[in-house]
C-alpha cells in the first residue's frame, strides 16, 4: 500500500496552518483549559483534512481485479458464428470471478456497445444494429478501449475472421499493449461458399462519337455454373448473354457504339445459377465519349442570335429556335451540352421550360449562357424567377445614388368579365398578383397608387411613398370584380394624382379585358404630356378594345401589350415597373474594364467600346470580368451547381456591339465563353478515389500539382440524385481528403473546384463509382499468419476454448483510491464539533451535576435489582425443600454478599446528597 498526492506542493501550507491555529488561539485563553484543548486540535484537524484533500490525495494498493472486453466481428463473413460466439462469452460469464467485470462490443463497419462493463452482466444474444459490410477491427478495439476502467487488470478478446478491409488493426493492438492492455484472439473459421462475382469493367479511356468500342467484363467464380451476364449504359440495357462460367477467372467482351457525347456510366450484372453471394454480382465504370458540343440557341425578336449562331456553328452543332419552341421537359434539353438565350423576355418562355433550367444546370452541370438587350434581365421580366436564381447578377439596383424617383399609378379593371379565367385562376386573381409584384419591385424613394375601376373608379391605394408594403398588398388583395367597365374617370383620376409631384418620372399602366368609352382621351393626353407622365396598356383577352388601348400607349409615349396567356400578366406589370424607371437601359459610349481574371478572357489584351447595356447587379458569388464606367457587371460568371453561368449584359445583334461584333477577335472571345461553360473531363493530371465506411463515403484526391497553397471544395451528385457539398483537406502533399455522408453504391457525378492563392479557378467534372465491399470480395484473401501476429502483438494468446479467457494471468496493477471527499467529511464534522464546543455553554457546575445524576440513577438501578433478589430468597425460605444445603449455603452467602452491597449504595446516595447539598450552598454564597 502506498500514498500519492496530485499536488503534493499544498503540504507545505502545513506549519503555516500550524501557526495560524496557535495565532487564533490567542482569543481563547479565558477558556477552561480542557476546552482550549478541543479547540486548538479539532482546528488543526481540519486545515489538515482541508490542505490533504487539495493535495489530492489517494492511497494505491496492487489489485487483482480483471476487467474482460469481448470484441466481436459481426460482419457478413462471420454471420453464421453468431450462435457459437454467443456461446463462448456466455460460457466466459458463467466462469468468472464475481468480483471481475465483463464488457461486449460489436464491430462491422462501425462499432457500437453490446454490454457495458459490469460484474453482474446479462447477456442474451446480439441486439445491437451493425453495418455489417465491412470488417473495421481497430474501431472495435477503440470503443473497447474507451469503456476500460482505470484501477483494474485490463484484458481484450477479439472475436473475428481476420479478414480486415477497414482500418489498420496491428498499429492498434500496439498501442493497446502500451497501454497495458494484453489482447487475445479467438479465431472463427472461414465459411466455404459457391460465389461467382464481377471482378472488373474495363472500358477506353477516351471514346469518339459514333465510335464501336470493346467492354470487358471480368468474372471471378470457385465453381463451374451457367449465367446471363447483362450490360446497361446510363442504366438503359444494352445486351446480355448466356455463358458458361468456368472456376477461376473469366473474361466477356461485349461491343457497343458511342451514340451521344460526356460521361456514360457502363453497369454489368450477372445472375448464375449456382451462387451464395449476391452482393458482389454488379460493378460500374465510368466512359467518357468526345463529341462536338451540342448548342440550343434561344433567340428573341429581330433574330437576336444571328450573329452568335454564325460564330458557334463552326465547332459545334447548332440548334436555332424562338422562345415558343422551347424544350419543357428536362428529358428534351439533356441532350445540349449549353443553352445560349440571345435578348429573350421571360414573357416569351414556358415557366416549365425555366424549371427545368434550372435542373439543367445546377444537376446535370450543363452550361448556359444569357445576353443583354431591351427585352433581357429585369427589362425582360426575369425578376424573381428561376432565370434570376442561376444568373450571377440580381435584377434590382443597389446603391445607386442617383436612380431618379417614380410615381406609379395602376389602373385596374375590376369589372365583371374580369372574374372568368383559365386553368382555375381568374384575370382579377393575376391582375392583383401583378399589382402586388409591382409593389416588390419599386425602390424605397418611388410613390404608387392604385385605381381599381368598373363602372367608376374606387382608389384602393392613394398616391404616395409604401411605408407599409404588407399593408397596402393587402389592399390589393381586397378587390373583387364586379360591374361594366368605364376607363375614362379612372385615367382622369390616375393623371390628376399625378400632376404636381415631385417625382422625376411618372406613369401609369393601364389594364383592362372590356371595351369602354372611344372618346374623351384628347384632354387627358395633353394633360399627360405637359405632366411629363406615361402610359402603357394591356389587353388581357380578344375581348379588350385593341385599337384604344394601342392609341393611348403610342400617345403616352409607353408600351402596348395583348396576351391571351392570362398568367403573363404579372410579368408584364413587373416589366413595366422596371422600365418606367429607366435606370436599366444605359445608351453611352464606354471602354469596359478588366476585373477579374478569368479563362475567357485568355489571350485577349484589349477590347472595344460598348454603345450600351442592361442594368444589373453582381451577387457575392459572382465573379466580374468586365465591368462599364460606372462599375455595373459587363460580363459576369459563376458556377450554379454542377452547371456554368455567363451573363453578358449588353446585346448581341449589333445595337450596342456595333464595334465589339466587328472586331477581329470577336469570334475567339465568344468561343471562349461557350468553351469555358462547357463540361470538361479532365482524366490526367488528379485521381479520385472513393470508400464507403458505414453511413459516409471517404473521398482521397490526388494531384500532380502538389502546391499546398489551394483551396478544394466540391459538389457530389450520388446515384439518388442528393447533392453533397465537400471540403477537401490537405493530409501530404498533393494529397487531399473530405468525407460525406452517403451509404450508397453506384454512380457518383463530381465537380472539383480548385482555386489557387492568385485567384486562379480550375474545375474537374468527373466522376466515381463505388463498388461492393471487399467483405464479398473472393479474392480477398486472408492473411493466414495475421490472427498470429495480432495476438503477439497485443501480448497475448489465441485462445481455443472460452476457459482460457478467465484462467488468464495478468500483472496486477496499482488500484489508485482517491479519499478527498473522506477528509471532507471529516473536517465537516470535526468543525460541527468545533463551533458545539465554542458557542454551547457548559459549566463545571452543570458538569458536576450531570455527574452526580447519572450517579444516582446508576444506584436505583442497583436497588430496584436487589429488591429483586430479596423477594426470591423469601420465596426459597418458604419453600426449603427445593434447595439442598450446599446450595442453601451458596444461597444464604449470595444474600449476604447483596446486603452489604446495598449498604454501600446507601452510603454513597447519602454523600452523595450531601455533597449536592455543600454545592448548592456554595453557589448561594457567590451569587
Amino acid at each position: 500500500m502506498a500514498i500519492s498526492f496530485i499536488q503534493p506542493y499544498w503540504l507545505l501550507l502545513l506549519p503555516l496552518a500550524a501557526a495560524m491555529v496557535f495565532f487564533m488561539n490567542r482569543h481563547i485563553k479565558q477558556l477552561v483549559k480542557w476546552r482550549r484543548i478541543c479547540i486548538t486540535v479539532s482546528r488543526m484537524v481540519i486545515f489538515t483534512m482541508l490542505i490533504l484533500a487539495l493535495s489530492g490525495i489517494s492511497i494505491k494498493s496492487y489489485t487483482d481485479d480483471t476487467t474482460t472486453v469481448f470484441v466481436v466481428d459481426r460482419s457478413d463473413s462471420t454471420a453464421e458464428w453468431e450462435e457459437t460466439v454467443g456461446n463462448f462469452i456466455q460460457d466466459a460469464i458463467n466462469e468468472k470471478r464475481n468480483k471481475d467485470g465483463i464488457g461486449i462490443v460489436s464491430f462491422g463497419a462501425n462499432a457500437l456497445v453490446e454490454q457495458s462493463v459490469s460484474r453482474q452482466p446479462r447477456f442474451n444474444g446480439f441486439e445491437t444494429k451493425i453495418e455489417s459490410s465491412y470488417s473495421n477491427i481497430e474501431e472495435g478495439l477503440r470503443l473497447a478501449y474507451s469503456l476500460m476502467p482505470t484501477d483494474t487488470r485490463k484484458h481484450i478478446v477479439l472475436i473475428t475472421d481476420g479478414k480486415e478491409n477497414i482500418g489498420h488493426t496491428l498499429q492498434q493492438v500496439k498501442l493497446l499493449r502500451e497501454q497495458g492492455i494484453v489482447t487475445d484472439v479467438f479465431e472463427l473459421p472461414e465459411k466455404q461458399q459457391n460465389d461467382v462475382q464481377i471482378s472488373q469493367i474495363s472500358v477506353p479511356e477516351y471514346i469518339h462519337i459514333n465510335e464501336q468500342f470493346d467492354i470487358v467484363v471480368n468474372i471471378d467464380s470457385n465453381i463451374n455454373t451457367s449465367a446471363k451476364i447483362y450490360l446497361y449504359a446510363d442504366n438503359q440495357p444494352v445486351t446480355h448473354q448466356t455463358v458458361e462460367i468456368q472456376k477461376g477467372q473469366n473474361k466477356f467482351v461485349f461491343k457497343d457504339t458511342a451514340t451521344k457525347g460526356g460521361n456514360v456510366v457502363y453497369k454489368a450484372v450477372v445472375d448464375a445459377d449456382i451462387d451464395d453471394v449476391l452482393k458482389n454480382n454488379e460493378d460500374s465504370q465510368f466512359a467518357y465519349v468526345k463529341d462536338v458540343p451540342h448548342i440550343l440557341l434561344i433567340q428573341g425578336q429581330d433574330e437576336a442570335g444571328r450573329e452568335l449562331a454564325k460564330i458557334f456553328e463552326t465547332d459545334s452543332d447548332m440548334t436555332v429556335i424562338k422562345p415558343s419552341a422551347a424544350p419543357l421537359e428536362l428529358t428534351e434539353i439533356q441532350h445540349y451540352d449549353c443553352i445560349v438565350l440571345s435578348n429573350v423576355s421571360a414573357q416569351d418562355l414556358d415557366d416549365r421550360f425555366m424549371d427545368s433550367l434550372e435542373s439543367y444546370v445546377k444537376h446535370l452541370g450543363k452550361g448556359l449562357v444569357v445576353t443583354g438587350g431591351e427585352d433581357s434581365y429585369a427589362l425582360g421580366g426575369y425578376f424573381r424567377t428561376p432565370l434570376e436564381r442561376i444568373l450571377p447578377v440580381d435584377m434590382n439596383l443597389k446603391n445607386k445614388a442617383d436612380i431618379p424617383n417614380l410615381g406609379l399609378v395602376l389602373v385596374i379593371d375590376k369589372s365583371g368579365s374580369m372574374s372568368e379565367g383559365q386553368y382555375g385562376l381568374s384575370k382579377i386573381e393575376l391582375a392583383k398578383e401583378a399589382a402586388i409584384r409591382s409593389t416588390e419591385a419599386l425602390k424605397e424613394q418611388d410613390e404608387l397608387g392604385v385605381i381599381a375601376f368598373d363602372g367608376a373608379a374606387q382608389w384602393v391605394v392613394k398616391t404616395g411613398k409604401v411605408d407599409d408594403i404588407r399593408a397596402v398588398q393587402e389592399k390589393i388583395g381586397s378587390i373583387r370584380a364586379d360591374g361594366g367597365t368605364s376607363i375614362l374617370p379612372a385615367l382622369d383620376q390616375a393623371i390628376q394624382s399625378l400632376s404636381g409631384r415631385d417625382t422625376k418620372l411618372k406613369h401609369i399602366i393601364l389594364l383592362t379585358d372590356g371595351q369602354a368609352e372611344n372618346y374623351g382621351y384628347d384632354g387627358l393626353i395633353q394633360t399627360m404630356k405637359s405632366q411629363g407622365i406615361t402610359l402603357s396598356s394591356v389587353a388581357v383577352g380578344t375581348g379588350a378594345d385593341m385599337d384604344l388601348l394601342q392609341y393611348l400607349a403610342e400617345n403616352g409615349s409607353g408600351r402596348f401589350y395583348k396576351t391571351d396567356v392570362f398568367s403573363d400578366i404579372p410579368k408584364i406589370f413587373t416589366k413595366e415597373t422596371f422600365l418606367a424607371g429607366k435606370t436599366y437601359i444605359n445608351n453611352r459610349l464606354f471602354t469596359p474594364a478588366l476585373t477579374g481574371f478569368s479563362e475567357i478572357m485568355s489571350n485577349i489584351e484589349s477590347v472595344p467600346d460598348l454603345h450600351g447595356y442592361v442594368g444589373t447587379t453582381a451577387k457575392s458569388t459572382a465573379k466580374v470580368i468586365l465591368s462599364s464606367d460606372q462599375d455595373d457587371p459587363i460580363l459576369a460568371s459563376c458556377q450554379y451547381g454542377l452547371g456554368k453561368v455567363v451573363a453578358w449584359t449588353s446585346d448581341a445583334k449589333g445595337q450596342w456591339t456595333e464595334d465589339w461584333m466587328a472586331w477581329d477577335q470577336s469570334a475567339a472571345f465568344w468561343k471562349n465563353i461557350l468553351s469555358w461553360t462547357l463540361q470538361h473531363n479532365q482524366m490526367e493530371g488528379y485521381s479520385l478515389e472513393g470508400q464507403i465506411e458505414g453511413d459516409k463515403v471517404n473521398l482521397e484526391l490526388a494531384l500532380e500539382d502538389m502546391a499546398a497553397d489551394k483551396e478544394i471544395t466540391g459538389l457530389v451528385i450520388d446515384p439518388d440524385m442528393h447533392e453533397n457539398q465537400v471540403r477537401f483537406d490537405v493530409t501530404a502533399p498533393g494529397k487531399y481528403k473530405a468525407q460525406f455522408k452517403s451509404d450508397k453504391l453506384g454512380a457518383y457525378i463530381t465537380r472539383i473546384n480548385i482555386k489557387h492563392a492568385d485567384g486562379r479557378e480550375e474545375s474537374i467534372q468527373n466522376g466515381m463509382v463505388l463498388s461492393y465491399s471487399p467483405e464479398y470480395d473472393m479474392n480477398h484473401v486472408k492473411d493466414k499468419d495475421h490472427i498470429g501476429r495480432l495476438a503477439e502483438a497485443g501480448g497475448g494468446r489465441v485462445l481455443e476454448n472460452s476457459r482460457q479467457v478467465i484462467e488468464r494471468e495478468l500483472e496486477k496493477v496499482w488500484s489508485e483510491m482517491d479519499i478527498t471527499h473522506i477528509l471532507l467529511v471529516i473536517a465537516m464534522l470535526v468543525l460541527m464539533c468545533d463551533i458545539c464546543i465554542r458557542r454551547i455553554n457548559i459549566s463545571h457546575h452543570k458538569v458536576q451535576k450531570i455527574s452526580n445524576q447519572a450517579a444516582l440513577l446508576w444506584i436505583n438501578m442497583n436497588n430496584t435489582i436487589s429488591k429483586k433478589v430479596q423477594e426470591r430468597r423469601y420465596k426459597q425460605k418458604e419453600h426449603p425443600q427445593v434447595l439442598n444445603t450446599e446450595k442453601d449455603n451458596n444461597a444464604k452467602q449470595s444474600f449476604k454478599k447483596q446486603d452489604d452491597q446495598s449498604g454501600k449504595n446507601k452510603n454513597i446516595q447519602d454523600q452523595s446528597e450531601h455533597t449536592s447539598r455543600l454545592l448548592n450552598m456554595k453557589k448561594n454564597r457567590n451569587l
